[in-house]
Parts: C-alpha cells; structure tokens; sequence
C-alpha cells in the first residue's frame, strides 16, 4: 500500500534464461540475461477506492537494467598517456636502446631506474592526480650529479629527455585528442584528455563523452582551470561537444565530468574457465574465422593434438582461449620486433569473416594479421580479449632501420593491411589496442574499428599531420550501437560497475 494514499503496487523481478521463476540458489543463472547480461524488474500500480475496493486503472512498466560496461563505450582508457612498455624502444637510439636509465626522481635518493620502471612509477597516474599533488611541475631528476633533468644512460653518455612526462624525447607521452580526430559514439576515460584543437566528441547529445576528472559545472569550455591539469604542449581548446547540459550541437556527444572510475579487472583467466575442451589452445595460435566454422593451426591443450589449418565447429558456449605454455615461457613485448611469433606466448593471430557470435581470450597477445569482417545481418557479436596488446599487424622491411630511427617512409614490407578494418569489441587489461611499428614504414590509409575499444593505456596507431598519414593508419572509429544491449559471449565486466537503467516500456495489457 502506499502509505496515506488508497494506491497500491508491486515489484516484480522477472526471471531470464527462458527459466519460470527467480532462484535464491542461482540468482545469477535465473535473473541475469545470458546474452544481454541485463535483469528486469516489473512495476505494476493501481488505484483504490477510499473503502480499498479496486476501481483501475492498473498499469505495468518494465524497465531492463545493466551494469556500466566497457561495451558501453566506442573508446575507453584509464590512462590518456603512452604505455610504458614502449619507453625503451620509442626514446632511445640505436642498438642500445635497452640500456638507458632514468635518473631518480626523488632528489636525496641514488640510482637509476630503467625507462619502462620510471615512467610505470612517475608517469603511469591520472593527470588530475599528479596536477593535484604538484608532480608535473615539480618532478625533477639527477644523473648522478643532482643535474635538474630526465634523461637516459645510453653507453656511458647521458642524454637529456623532458623533465615532464608528457614531453618525452619528440614523442608524447600523453596523446593528444587533436583537430581531426572523431569520436563517433560515446567515449570515457579515467583520466583527464589531453586536448588541441577541436575534436569532434558524439555523434548526437545521448552519446556520453565522460571524464572521471573533477570539474566545475559551471564550466562551458575546455580550460586549464577545469582540467586542474598543467600539462604543457598546446593552448587550452575546446572539443566540439555540447557543454554543461546544452544541446546546442544536435550532432555531437555531451561532455560530463565527476564520472568515477571504471576499473579492468587484473586478468581474463575467467574466459579459460569458461573455454570447453578442445577450444582452449598453447602457444602460439592462428584462428580464421569464416561464416560457419574457423580454422585453426596450433596446439590443442585437452590433448596435445598440434592442429594444422583444422577446421572446427564454433565453439557451443562462444569461447576460445589461448594461454601461455608454462614449459617454454613468454618473453617480453618489443615495439621494435613486434610481429614475430614469440615461442611459448599465449597468443592468437586472428583474422576472417564471421557471422557467429564469438570470444577469443589470449593470457598474451591478440594479433590481427588481416580484415576482420561481420558478414551477419543479426546479432552476431566479436569480443577480442588480451591480458597485454591487441595488435594490428605492420610489417617492415628492415626492423633494424625502424629500430634505429623511428621514421616513416617506403619501409614497408607485404602483410599489412591498406585501409584496414575490425568489426569487433576489443579490449586489453595491462597495455594498449596498437599497430605493430606505427611510426615506421609508410601511411596505409584508415584503420575503422566497428564496435568498441577499451585499454589500459591510449595506444597510437599511426604518425602524420590532420587527414595525412606518414606511417601507420589515421583513427576511423564507431561505435556498434547494438552493444548497448547486447555482449560478445562471456565479455568481461569492470571489476566494480553500478546498475543503470537501459530501457522502459509499459506493458499492456497490465499483469
């Protein structure tokens, strides 16, 4: 009853899964959508007559409800700043490029720490963190001789970087969301955005474009004041959005700020457990998707069986996996010789058209070697799942000349793909979605990403200036607009995630 009114209602919890009634023992099983990964919730009112006598009307809405999710996003990162992975190979010259340190940043302190280890340590925070404990600024180094500086030991000699993470050597650290970028769809980060120039944010006023940064609602334009962030580099600009509310821009995103934090889980170890027999590979694994089947060359982990060019049925449950053979070991990644097929590396190299819904989880890398197309008109979904990259394939004729200068031009070896595309949600938990040698090779068009992409740290994909590429590809992003309903099978969720509401509609006639 609701109190000191003659209305009463009820709140119903449906049950999914074609399953009759909800279950306290499997609460999950019988109330969380196996496809959608969203429950309901039925509110049926009527209204009484002063001597409780149901007079009607009765009325019945059903609203559907998910978990805030990477899939909610075209673009998601953490961290808006270069992964630390790449600091050895892309700030440093030649073959010494894996022995610079970095000097300490924490004056009365000694000794050096290698790149990867300082820019883990000193860049690897959320700007309006580090503005917010005056780190940017303030961050001074010493190569021995208390020298105020950041720089590398390279062969005995000293040479200088930046002082400020986002300045490293010619490269940024922090990547830049510049003119001719476009975001088409919504967009969150956990970080404060480097902006310059204006970049368009949204395709119309429902797409998010969300910062986890605290900022001032009064707030219409992008400023230094709001981002409480002095990163250095570019004039404070405004993205082409709708501000504080406005939705002056019928064709753009809506910006808002305060979001909180959206966190990846540590591991996709749960995508190993949910792999069946005879879909769980070791070890280096090659996966051509076609309409109705895929073909595999690696091997099997149930039995040992090392498969070449098989051709499988898609996985029942929508899931492979492919993990690291403990008796050989996994190497580390290297920028500079990325594409080659490191023994022992739980990675797949994926390519094909589908039209099935599937997830392939690798406990290292994901490597894209070719287009990566949806030929269904359906619900067919791709979830692409790496604990370390997602990499697009980028090949160079000699690696020891993209090693050593960095540099684009006709550096360009056959096995990358002109004007390449995925159709497919991809996430990485611990590094970054990036093309293999991006700075290296020559300009191979856009890279169109169909679905949706989440990863720990901003990942470049190309050089160049506006719509011209030097090397790599140019962003060509959207988002697929049915994963606001629907998931890839077994898709990961953040580790901590509020319900909201999707959808509502009333039923009638009323239950």
């Amino acid at each position: 009853n609701l109190p000191g009114n003659s209305g009463q209602y009820t709140v119903e919890q449906l049950p999914a899964n074609n399953k009759t009634s909800c279950s306290k023992t499997d609460p999950v099983g019988t109330v969380i959508d196996d496809d959608t990964a969203t429950f309901r919730i039925r509110v049926t009112g009527r209204a009484l007559s002063p001597q409780g006598t149901p007079i009607g009307p009765k009325r019945s809405i059903v609203a559907t409800f998910k978990r805030k999710s990477f899939l909610d996003y075209i673009y998601f990162t953490d961290l808006e700043i270069l992964d630390p992975t790449l600091y050895p190979a892309l700030f440093a010259t030649g073959a010494t490029n894996t022995k610079e340190n970095v000097g300490n940043n924490d004056i009365d302190a000694t000794g050096p720490r290698n790149i990867e280890t300082w820019g883990n340590q000193v860049c690897a925070q959320y700007a309006y963190v580090k503005a917010k404990n005056n780190k940017y600024r303030s961050q001074q180094y010493f190569n021995g001789s208390r020298t105020q500086s950041a720089g590398a030991l390279i062969g005995g000699s000293w040479q200088s970087l930046s002082v400020s993470c986002s300045d490293l050597s010619t490269t940024n650290a922090d990547i830049r969301f510049a003119d001719a970028d476009s975001v088409n769809g919504p967009l969150h980060t956990n970080d404060s955005p480097l902006i310059c120039g204006s970049p368009n944010f949204g395709r119309d006023p429902t797409d998010a474009i969300e910062t986890a940064a605290p900022g001032d609602s009064s707030i219409t334009t992008v400023s230094s004041s709001w981002r409480n962030d002095p990163r250095s580099g570019c004039s404070p600009n405004t993205p082409d959005v709708n501000f504080n509310g406005s939705t002056a821009k019928s064709d753009k995103g809506s910006w808002l700020m305060n979001q909180g934090i959206i966190q990846l889980p540590p591991t996709n170890q749960s995508l190993d457990q949910e792999a069946t027999a005879g879909y769980t590979f070791t070890g280096n694994t090659y996966i051509t998707l076609n309409a109705s089947t895929i073909t595999v060359t690696g091997k099997r982990e149930s039995d040992g069986a090392n498969l070449n060019n098989a051709t499988l049925a898609y996985p029942a449950n929508g899931v492979i996996y492919v993990q690291n053979d403990s008796a050989v070991g996994c190497t580390g990644y290297n920028v500079s010789y990325p594409y080659a097929a490191r023994p022992g590396c739980g990675i797949a190299w994926v390519s094909g058209n589908y039209a099935t819904s599937l997830t392939i989880g690798a406990q290292d890398d994901i490597v894209v070697t070719n287009n990566i197309r949806n030929t269904a008109t359906g619900t067919a979904l791709l979830g692409l799942v790496a604990t370390n990259f997602i990499r697009v394939q980028h090949k160079v004729v000699d690696q020891n000349q993209c090693a050593d200068d960095q540099s684009g031009g006709t550096n360009l070896a056959s096995g990358s793909i002109t004007n390449a595309r995925i159709d497919a949600a991809l996430l990485t938990l611990k590094h970054s979605f990036i093309v293999d040698n991006f700075r290296c090779g020559g300009g191979l068009g856009d890279l169109t990403v169909y679905g949706a992409i989440s990863q720990k740290f901003r990942g470049p994909v190309g050089t160049g200036s506006g719509r011209t590429n030097t090397s790599g590809y140019i962003k060509n992003y959207s988002y697929d607009n049915r994963l606001r309903t629907l998931s890839p099978p077994k898709f990961l969720d953040p580790v901590k995630a509020a319900w909201r509401l999707k959808t509502y509609q009333e039923q009638s006639p009323a239950t």
